[in-house]
């Protein structure tokens, strides 16, 4: 590969086949060219979740891993995507918050008890497979967040106002004392921005892991947010609150509403990149893909009511809703995953957000002739993508990404 920009005719390369998700363009070493192309076909389908009043659910990063908490209930677990689920020896209590890693070994689960009856945080680093309870004190603990790779957690306790943070798994906490009670936390993907809220009418960010917060009353002239989600970069947040769902691009300074039905939206999810989103009210399940700026509904609202929690893949690929009083339905949308190539010190490296399904990387000179990489990708934590090193050659190249 010449250290030369690709002329305009070898750029931009898309072919598709049978069976096959294929994105083609020539590289460069300097070069930087995206192709995202992305379906919005939703089939949802009932897992063998038993009938719960869940309250929480979340998924790792490839969305095979799936957890979720009922309130009262117990913790249920699924490491096939829904298709089989366990419990364990966990209390039969009010569970009111999860989170897991990207890979799904690490969760986090709270119990939404008292400050008398000893509501607690429970972690578990298989799968949900073991949970044990952590040292880190009673309360009314409310939600719960989790870094990609499991390491630096969050946990918001109600009452007595506080949220907790740790950098190593859960072994230590340190506690921060806010004069609200903060009812919903998420963080980026690395574990550094970390968003909060609670009542009245707080925001509260760090970005510095949960060492130091600075917090904003009514904000966006709003009430305090059910739901928080974010990019894996914590560029892109989005909340709902006020009957409304909101989306911001500098971690919470300005929010923009968005073109939905004015209702109490529940709980709402994003892909690593931001532009998928899923939301849900008590009646309805609305999805986005171009970062909220249309939305669309889909056919679970005519099936049954009470959604609780949603949950979205890296990708956005794979869906997945929880009710209270019902089941967890999980959705498979058609998508194409975007393959992103940029410059590195000593070459390229080519990406793309983990998907719910494997991809192979493919190789060709002359688009006639492919052969697989036996680079093997590496998940990036910062952004949620997998990742192949290229090296510098005298030959211009075409990429694409295959289903096995």
């Amino acid at each position: 590969m010449r250290n030369q920009w690709p002329r305009p005719s070898m750029l931009n390369t898309l072919r598709k086949s049978h069976r096959r998700h294929v994105l083609t363009f020539t590289f460069a070493c300097c070069g930087l060219f995206t192709l995202n192309h992305l379906a919005s076909a939703q089939t949802w389908t009932q897992t063998s979740a038993p009938t719960q009043n869940w309250s929480s659910i979340a998924c790792s990063a490839s969305g095979s891993v799936i957890v979720a908490v009922a309130n009262p209930g117990r913790i249920y677990s699924s490491t096939n995507g829904g298709l089989t689920w366990v419990t364990n020896a966990v209390p039969l209590t009010n569970w009111n918050s999860v989170a897991c890693s990207a890979d799904g070994r690490h969760m986090i689960a709270a119990v939404l008890g008292n400050y008398s009856e000893g509501g607690g945080i429970y972690i578990s680093t298989n799968s949900g497979a073991v949970w044990q309870t952590n040292t880190v004190g009673i309360g009314e603990w409310y939600a719960v967040a989790s870094s990609a790779d499991g390491s630096r957690l969050a946990a918001s306790m109600f009452y007595p106002p506080l949220i907790f943070s740790s950098t190593n798994g859960g072994q230590a906490w340190v506690s921060n004392s806010f004069g609200h009670e903060m009812v919903s936390l998420h963080c980026s993907a690395d574990g550094s921005r970390w968003m909060a809220s609670g009542t009245p009418a707080t925001l509260a960010v760090s970005t510095n892991s949960g060492v130091n917060w600075s917090t904003s009353a009514n904000w966006a002239g709003m009430t305090y947010a059910l739901s928080i989600a974010a990019s894996a970069d914590g560029a892109r947040w989005v909340a709902t609150a006020a009957q409304n769902i909101l989306t911001s691009t500098n971690l919470g300074a300005t929010w923009n509403t968005n073109p939905v039905p004015s209702e109490t939206w529940q709980s709402i999810a994003s892909s690593a990149d931001g532009s998928r989103l899923i939301a849900c009210s008590f009646q309805h399940i609305y999805t986005s893909t171009n970062f909220g700026i249309s939305w669309v509904s889909n056919n679970l609202s005519t099936i049954s009511t009470g959604f609780s929690s949603v949950a979205s893949s890296a990708g956005g690929s794979k869906l997945v809703a929880a009710m209270n009083g019902g089941g967890i339905w999980v959705a498979q949308v058609a998508t194409q995953p975007g393959l992103d190539i940029s410059s590195a010190s000593a070459g390229a490296i080519i990406s793309w957000i983990v998907p719910s399904t494997n991809f192979l990387v493919q190789q060709s000179f002359d688009l006639a002739s492919w052969s697989n990489l036996t680079n093997v990708p590496i998940i990036n934590l910062t952004n949620l993508r997998n990742e192949v090193t290229l090296w510098p050659s005298n030959n211009h190249a075409f990429y694409r990404l295959m289903s096995p």
